[in-house]
């Protein structure tokens, strides 16, 4: 019977877990606790928003003067009355619509902020297929040396019968063997705690969850690092917030012309000395700015901050951006080289050697360096890939490009 190699076992674990593919996962961020608690903030600032933005809600008074403290009655004195008065306090400025648009900018920022979180989760899906990736690559690579290895035990079985060499060959072929299985081993435990991390990530750490690497779209890192970018959701964000700001220092200047309170009321009296009800009217303005010209020095402070954080974000993105793409370029050529020639010389040396001991003509040291040399090598080929897609996608995830 045809023995099970580690990868295959892996993909018939992976069916009977909750194999989902990256368009699943993707779809299923939505219900991520963060997003539900994002979107309630959201509502949270628009609801706010409209009640700052509001002019103060009219007053209405009721009132009862001047009745005599001996016989409290209505009627028995021509000063007594009963009234009502209604007043407004009426802004002399377009401040609240500004307030308005302030608000309006900040839930504009929390539609960004959800965008980040969902993106960075979506940038955290991908290092983990990537890293998954490169897992199941080393097990290839440590099972493809383990058959290598077995192969060179029987040979060294054959030539230790024939005196050719000593035991020690066979001792030291066995130690390695051991270390390759240890290698497999651990390799095994690393994808089985990188899926228990994935559920982790997808907020579902009660699930065993396994990702579908043939469900990646890695076709969108194919094509070599363009200029072509929109802005980020990171930007977005700050220029929401920088804007927000800018109303809200605005509305905060106005704010140093204080609203008038302008009311009228009308006085019923007992008509004892034939004179009737009376009316009138009244404007009161606050006086003193003190306090509302600290709000606005604050918010010009806030204001300047935001132009800042902003300003700075944009440039450090273009220095980032470039020092990716020049991390790329460097990996690339390092994995050129090291397909092109360096793993080839290292395969035709443990081919080499192999024949050699095979017939007694070699020290088995040699053979044992060959082998280690070329499984290093690959090793070192696909961490280096790994390294080119997750840069690849961070310069992708950070040109504001979709990675999804």
């Amino acid at each position: 019977m045809k023995i099970l190699t580690i990868t295959t076992l892996i993909f018939l674990i992976s069916i009977r877990v909750n194999a989902q593919t990256f368009d699943e996962l993707i779809k299923d961020i939505d219900n991520h606790s963060k997003i539900a608690s994002l979107k309630n903030k959201k509502q949270s600032i628009f609801n706010e928003g409209r009640a700052k933005s509001r002019w103060e809600e009219p007053q209405l008074k009721f009132e009862a003067m001047n009745f005599p403290s001996e016989d409290p009655r209505f009627g028995l004195s021509a000063m007594s009355s009963v009234g009502i008065t209604l007043s407004q306090k009426v802004p002399l400025t377009s401040k609240y619509s500004n307030i308005l648009k302030s608000y309006n900018y900040l839930v504009d920022s929390q539609k960004y902020k959800l965008e980040i979180l969902k993106r960075n989760i979506i940038l955290e899906v991908w290092n983990h297929a990537i890293k998954k990736e490169k897992i199941i690559k080393s097990i290839k690579i440590y099972e493809e040396n383990m058959g290598w290895i077995k192969d060179m035990i029987k040979v060294s079985g054959r030539l230790y019968s024939t005196g050719k060499i000593s035991q020690q060959a066979i001792l030291d072929l066995k130690i390695r063997k051991t270390q390759i299985d240890s290698s497999i081993k651990t390799n095994e435990i690393l994808l089985k705690k990188i899926d228990r991390s994935l559920s982790k990530l997808l907020d579902k750490p009660n699930q065993d969850i396994s990702l579908h690497l043939n469900s990646m779209p890695w076709n969108i890192l194919k094509s070599t690092v363009t200029e072509k970018e929109k802005k980020t959701p990171q930007e977005l964000l700050l220029i929401s917030l920088t804007k927000a700001a800018s109303y809200k220092r605005k509305a905060d200047k106005q704010n140093r012309l204080p609203e008038i309170n302008v009311g009228l009321n009308y006085k019923s009296r007992n008509n004892v000395d034939n004179h009737g009800d009376f009316i009138g009217g009244f404007l009161s303005v606050p006086i003193g700015v003190g306090a509302r010209s600290y709000q606005y020095e604050s918010s010009s402070y806030n204001y300047s901050k935001a132009k800042n954080d902003l300003r700075d974000y944009q440039n450090e993105l273009v220095s980032f951006k470039e020092e990716l793409k020049l991390e790329i370029l460097k990996l690339e050529s390092e994995l050129n080289i090291l397909v092109s020639q360096t793993i080839k010389f290292a395969q035709t040396a443990r081919k080499i050697s192999s024949k050699s001991y095979s017939v007694g003509s070699s020290d088995y040291l040699e053979l044992l360096r060959s082998e280690f040399q070329l499984q290093n090598l690959l090793l070192q080929k696909i961490e280096i890939e790994s390294k080119i897609k997750e840069n690849k996608v961070l310069y992708i995830f950070e040109s504001g490009l979709d990675i999804y």
